[in-house]
């Protein structure tokens, strides 16, 4: 498979996880999160790192099957995306009135992701999966945007 159709298959297969309001929080009510400024923050977060994570600059052929290939793109670009987004969100300022809910949305997405990240070939199936509970906190918040999986 070519860098260009691994690319073409990263961006299909995220842009499958994004809600249909699209990217940066048109979707639900951001100020059931904090204050609106602190929900655009999170969600201006979350759809940057979706777009990191499109981005692949992985290992290519070499005799290597396409899920193989696949699962390498999604170590070296989408997880340490998704490190990234947690690193940032780690760095704003949180209102107490959504402390817990942050603080759970973040150890949601780094279980996620250290989970993912013991999975040998992880697939976009696998990923998703592991960062269910980090999608169904999402969606209750109405971070549309940080939502990438059902």
């Amino acid at each position: 498979m070519s860098r260009a159709a691994i690319i073409a298959v990263l961006a299909l297969s995220l842009a499958a996880t994004l809600p249909a309001a699209g990217c940066g929080g048109g979707g639900g009510d951001s100020s059931a999160f904090g204050s609106p400024e602190f929900a655009q923050q999170v969600e201006s977060i979350c759809a940057q790192g979706r777009l990191r994570g499109l981005r692949y600059g992985g290992p290519q052929g070499g005799g290597r099957s396409e899920a193989i290939r696949l699962a390498a793109a999604i170590k070296s670009t989408l997880l340490p995306s998704i490190e990234r987004e947690i690193a940032e969100m780690q760095a704003l300022s949180v209102p107490d009135s959504v402390k817990p809910e942050f603080e759970a949305l973040l150890e949601s997405m780094q279980r996620g992701v250290a989970n993912s990240r013991k999975i040998r070939h992880p697939s976009f199936e696998q990923v998703n999966y592991q960062l269910r509970g980090m999608g169904r906190l999402a969606k209750k918040a109405g971070l549309q945007a940080c939502i990438y999986s059902g």
